[in-house]
């Protein structure tokens, strides 16, 4: 079996540790130029694997089930109605959860950073769980290479296994950095679908629900669409200028913090008193000016 190069292996390492750490990171920035509370990034981290708790049995059933009833003999008719479906499922758990978390949990949560913040949870989360998936994914397959986990697998998988494996060791160096690049594009999309969906609450709107809803589908349905038909590097792209197209979406909805309002001691003092001023003829032209 090819050895993996060690230049391969830190290049990994290297992903899956960006992939937990620029969420954190993102959210440390928002809180430091924000001072917005962490509180906002468990709640948005919270309602993403709330969303998930529904959306993957959901995803699992229709796929498994409905799809085999309808028997589609066209390949190119299957990949189209998955895409539609995933990216339609996608869009429609992800931005309910979140409308959800504003409406109910984050009630305070109707400011520009907070809205960020809560984009950074929602999306981090995702990031991170993937991001230890992952590592744990590749350690098992280069440990049974090394001869471990063997009992793991069954025997009429351990082809499919090996496969696996072998295309892992072939990866171009540059590749082996697309989970994090993709994480990077991903923050910007769930940014600007966090942002979008706290329009609802600001403007008192349901329509930009409706509005982050469509564009999430879109961009989920573009990329398994891209993946079926053109590859990974075409997929990567669709995900990219998506993410641009979410900048300009962060940066359009962007409004000035609130002023912190201030509260000063008030002095203990007795009871007030009624004080007669004395009327002068200087004091009565004064008064013509105020």
């Amino acid at each position: 079996m090819t050895s993996f190069p060690t230049l391969r292996a830190v290049l990994l390492v290297l992903n899956f540790l960006l992939m937990v750490l620029l969420p954190v990171l993102l959210g440390l920035f928002v809180a430091t130029r924000k001072r917005i509370s962490w509180r906002f990034f468990g709640i948005g981290a919270v309602s993403f694997i709330l969303a998930q708790v529904l959306h993957i049995p959901f995803n699992y059933l229709v796929t498994n089930r409905m799809f085999g009833l309808l028997d589609l003999n066209s390949q190119s008719a299957t990949l189209l109605l998955n895409a539609v479906f995933l990216g339609l499922s996608a869009g429609l758990f992800e931005e309910g959860s979140r409308y959800i978390a504003y409406r109910y949990w984050a009630k305070d949560a109707r400011t520009y950073g907070k809205g960020l913040m809560m984009g950074a949870g929602h999306g981090g989360a995702e990031s991170i769980l993937l991001g230890i998936l992952g590592a744990l994914n590749v350690i098992v397959l280069l440990g049974y290479r090394s001869g471990y986990f063997q009992g793991l697998v069954p025997e009429d998988q351990a082809p499919l296994v090996i496969e696996t494996i072998n295309s892992l060791v072939s990866l171009p160096w540059f590749e082996t950095l697309f989970g994090a690049l993709e994480r990077v594009f991903a923050l910007c999309i769930q940014l600007s679908l966090s942002l979008t969906v706290l329009q609802v609450f600001i403007r008192r709107t349901l329509r930009w629900l409706l509005l982050a809803i469509v564009w999430h589908s879109l961009i989920d349905a573009a990329t398994v669409l891209a993946v079926g038909t053109s590859g990974a590097y075409v997929a990567e792209a669709i995900v990219g200028a998506s993410a641009l197209i979410s900048l300009l979406i962060i940066f359009g909805l962007r409004e000035p913090e609130p002023e912190p309002v201030m509260d000063f001691p008030v002095a203990a003092q007795g009871p007030a008193r009624l004080v007669r001023a004395k009327i002068t003829e200087e004091k009565l032209e004064d008064s013509r000016y105020i």
